[in-house]
């Protein structure tokens, strides 16, 4: 009858609203995670800094919004989005590791000329 069946749409739709409100929930709580290791970061990022001391971030995640997603083309949008920042990402730590072996070269070459100099500076010395 169709009391019936609006009864049974009423059940369905009534579980779907519990479903997203736990989804929501969820989302909620991780997020919140996130802000709060973001916080206790920046609080020992100030704290080392006033100590004189490198500081170096974890990194966190609790929340991640591709883990809610329900419909297929958003999905599709996000994960496209997803793979771009990780070649963004990944491009950068290729930059930084270029500056990382320049500046270790440089160092190495400023060992020798120091060594060198050493060298030299002994010799007058003792002669």
């Amino acid at each position: 009858s169709k009391w019936e069946s609006s009864l049974a749409e009423a059940e369905v739709s009534k579980a779907r609203g519990e479903q997203a409100a736990q989804l929501v929930k969820e989302m909620r709580t991780a997020y919140y995670k996130d802000l709060d290791s973001y916080r206790e970061q920046i609080y020992r990022r100030k704290k080392a800094e006033e100590a004189g001391i490198n500081f170096f971030p974890n990194e966190v995640e609790h929340f991640d919004p591709s883990d809610y997603i329900i419909d297929a083309d958003v999905k599709r949008i996000v994960e496209d989005k997803v793979a771009w920042l990780q070649d963004q990402h990944q491009e950068q730590v290729g930059k930084l590791r270029e500056t990382i072996v320049s500046l270790y070269d440089q160092l190495q070459t400023k060992g020798l000329h120091l060594k060198t100099k050493d060298k030299l500076l002994t010799r007058v010395i003792e002669e």
